[in-house]
């Protein structure tokens, strides 16, 4: 459709490439989680991390991609 390709281009311009994405666990519903980001500004890439919030040893998803800067 229209609005996906819309999107899909919008996506490619601020995440032009993405390094590394891992999916450790599903996510259930009413699951508290945070969302860590680091930026790297040498490397232009921005590192993620997904965890539960009431177990900080508990990783759903994590990775590093590249930002349109």
């Amino acid at each position: 459709s229209a609005a996906s390709d819309v999107y899909k281009r919008q996506t490619q311009r601020y995440v032009p490439e993405i390094k590394r994405i891992k999916f450790s666990a599903p996510i259930r519903p009413d699951t508290l989680v945070r969302l860590k980001l680091d930026f790297n500004r040498e490397k232009k890439s921005m590192s993620f991390l997904l965890r539960d919030v009431k177990k900080s040893d508990k990783a759903y998803s994590s990775g590093i991609f590249v930002a349109a800067v």
